[in-house]
């Protein structure tokens, strides 16, 4: 049977509640898309890390401040099938309680609960009439406990890569950025509700811990491509202005800061023609960030020599590797 089929579907609400010191029941509508946006993509990170098929409604705010529920419909994915409400769960421990190990707080007592409920059922079997039926039954129990053990390391491995996924640290520190905006925030309160549970307690998170959450952009280490070959496109260099010009690398246009001291003065001198369809072989350092949702983007490419000039069947080497 494949390990993808779906076998139920289950609730669960995320509240999220916004505690105004003014006693108002209203809140910026630009913030709080903003951080629903937030919301949705830590929600997003954590079914892509246990892969469970979802889809999320909103429902309405409450009077009391300002809440807001978003339902999570989990399509329980066969690999996983005991962990139920594990996106409300494993989010309102994101957003609350960062420092608390997802795994040992939320998912190994799922676990444990699951393999009492599959030994119950073994021992019940066990006082039964043995018949083929029975056994079948009992085997059946015996390979989802030994899935259950097997599983519950690559469960722990991946809730332990979800407290340190960049997306989801960003989008938190993004989230309380935001909420930081609204002087009458006083506290924020997370809660995990689910069908046939009883309702968990509410995690607080008071205003002058929001500055715990939020975090500044860490920085990426350049890239060096040694032996980049780029494609000149629109070869204009003022030397008034600072030497940017159009390529294409791997067949990707880009915008290139040319810091070749070398072979701005070939160009400048007349002894290389910087023309458009002549190609370069170069030392290319390519510098990137994280962008406010997590994902790395280029924010600039650096020519820093230049080995060879090529232009049709003219090859002329300008510096040496």
């Amino acid at each position: 049977m494949s390990t993808n089929k779906i076998t139920e579907t289950k609730k669960s609400k995320l509240e999220i509640h916004y505690y105004f010191s003014d006693g108002s029941h209203s809140i910026d509508a630009e913030i709080y898309l903003s951080n629903l946006k937030n919301v949705l993509e830590i929600i997003k990170t954590v079914s892509n890390t246990f892969k469970i098929i979802h889809k999320v409604e909103i429902e309405p705010a409450k009077e009391g401040g300002f809440e807001t529920y978003i339902t999570i419909i989990e399509e329980s994915v066969k690999a996983y099938p005991y962990l139920t409400a594990t996106l409300t769960g494993c989010v309102s421990l994101i957003l609350a309680n960062p420092t608390k190990k997802i795994f040992e707080n939320l998912l190994k007592p799922k676990i444990e609960k699951e393999n009492e409920l599959i030994d119950s059922a073994i021992k019940k079997l066990d006082l039964e009439e043995k018949t083929i039926d029975v056994e079948n039954k009992k085997l059946d129990l015996e390979k989802r406990k030994e899935d259950l053990l097997n599983n519950s390391k690559k469960i722990e491995e991946k809730s332990n890569s979800l407290q340190e996924n960049l997306k989801i640290v960003t989008s938190r520190s993004n989230f309380y950025k935001e909420a930081n905006k609204i002087e009458k925030v006083k506290k924020i309160g997370f809660n995990n509700l689910t069908e046939n549970e009883a309702e968990e307690n509410e995690q607080i998170v008071k205003r002058e811990l929001f500055k715990n959450y939020i975090i500044d952009t860490p920085e990426l280490e350049p890239l060096i491509d040694n032996k980049a070959e780029i494609e000149i496109i629109s070869p204009v260099l003022d030397k008034n202005k600072p030497y940017k010009w159009k390529g294409k690398l791997n067949g990707k246009d880009i915008t290139i800061n040319m810091k070749s001291n070398i072979f701005k003065t070939e160009v400048q001198s007349g002894s290389i023609k910087f023309k458009k369809g002549s190609k370069l072989i170069c030392n290319l350092e390519i510098k990137r960030k994280y962008d406010a949702n997590g994902d790395i983007v280029v924010t600039s490419y650096d020519l820093l020599n230049v080995w060879k000039y090529i232009s049709g069947k003219k090859e002329v080497i300008i510096e040496s590797m």
